[in-house]
């Protein structure tokens, strides 16, 4: 029986989640995987893109992908974080 995450949202492969990214270039498949595993470093933080294993193969949400793109927007006043 799938979670409540899966039964609501659409599981996207992370080698097309870049195609779901809004950005010109496209970043490379191999980014939105670094992403994913192991993180951006932000102003001394690392936001990771969440994902999920299923099957043997990675897979994200744009739900996900959008905290993704809004967390690297955020700088550390707006996340509460001290400098």
């Amino acid at each position: 029986m799938p979670t409540t995450l899966e039964a609501t949202a659409e599981l996207i492969p992370l080698g097309e989640a870049a195609e779901h990214i809004p950005s010109k270039p496209k970043p490379h498949r191999s980014a939105v995987w670094r992403w994913a595993v192991q993180g951006l470093w932000i102003d001394g933080r690392v936001v990771k893109l969440r994902s999920r294993k299923v099957g043997g193969r990675r897979y994200t949400t744009l739900a996900d992908i959008e905290t993704f793109l809004t967390a690297c927007d955020q700088s550390p006043d707006q996340t509460g974080a001290a400098t």
